[in-house]
């Protein structure tokens, strides 16, 4: 049985993963969706290169230089929290934090 995928949302409705997908161009898109597919079907038994933990219940779907990330919450769902493209080999803080805070959302609800 597949993996449930969510997507952070802010109370203004805004989904900040699906806006950044659909300013990817259309093959980039296509690239994405399969990854998270992917995701959907290993779940928690996906590993590198396609999944690495970052630490603190968060987790990097790699699609090239974009980056996904995730956690995983009651049962078999997983929740996208933030997405961006990655330009150093560092991880900025900044994204991190970005994605920690939106963690924390997701569980205090």
């Amino acid at each position: 049985m597949p993996w449930a995928i969510g997507q952070y949302q802010t109370e203004r409705g805004d989904r900040p993963v699906e806006r950044f997908i659909e300013s990817l161009p259309k093959k980039g898109q296509a690239k994405v969706y399969a990854a998270i597919t992917f995701l959907a079907e290993k779940g928690n038994e996906l590993r590198e290169p396609f999944s690495k933990s970052m630490g603190s219940g968060l987790f990097e779907l790699r699609v090239k230089n974009h980056r996904l990330i995730y956690c995983y919450g009651e049962g078999k769902n997983i929740v996208l929290l933030h997405a961006f493209i990655k330009k150093t080999r560092k991880t900025p803080d900044r994204e991190l934090d970005l994605a920690l805070q939106r963690l924390r959302e997701v569980q205090r609800r």
